[in-house]
């Protein structure tokens, strides 16, 4: 019983610690995290599938180099591998801060910026805090939701509505 009060604690810190970093990202990059919600909100199935593949795709360029580490008992193989993964991290979190606003977003339309995307990291925090459903499910998607919609706020062209900015 202990461990699952230990584990539930750790979810909810772990929780409270990213409603407060999507609230600085959000804060620090407004108009990224707004583009990255209309994407979202527009082709949220084109996100998944670009996001999937970019991760998949950084994440099997950087093997080889840790590999190779391995191989020769050379810490410098490592360092390429772990750039990218570090890359592929901060572009994930960006992206962490436009999906907390999107399910924000959904769960309280008519609440202002702060309160959307505390109440979606809350809520995507929690749910992939759940044992099984949310580490096999919820978590992978929310990692390619949130690369993809990174890579696209870049890539397709939106106008930003009156009505996201409130």
């Amino acid at each position: 019983m202990s461990d699952f009060i230990g584990y539930v604690g750790f979810v909810v810190l772990l929780g409270l610690l990213l409603v407060g970093f999507a609230l600085a990202v959000g804060g620090l990059l407004r108009g990224r995290t707004l583009r990255i919600q209309i994407v979202l909100t527009r082709h949220a199935r084109r996100a998944t599938w670009v996001g999937a593949l970019n991760l998949g795709f950084g994440v099997a360029v950087s093997l080889p180099f840790f590999a190779l580490q391995a191989a020769t008992g050379n810490d410098g193989w490592a360092l390429p591998g772990l750039v990218l993964l570090a890359l592929l991290a901060s572009a994930v979190a960006v992206g962490f801060a436009g999906l907390s606003l999107w399910v924000g977003t959904r769960l309280l339309p008519d609440h202002a910026l702060p309160a959307r995307l505390a109440l979606g990291a809350g809520a995507l925090t929690l749910g992939a805090g759940l044992p099984v459903a949310g580490t096999i499910v919820l978590l992978p998607l929310g990692l390619c939701l949130g690369l993809g919609g990174l890579i696209l706020s870049y890539l397709i062209r939106v106008s930003e509505p009156e009505s996201a900015l409130n």
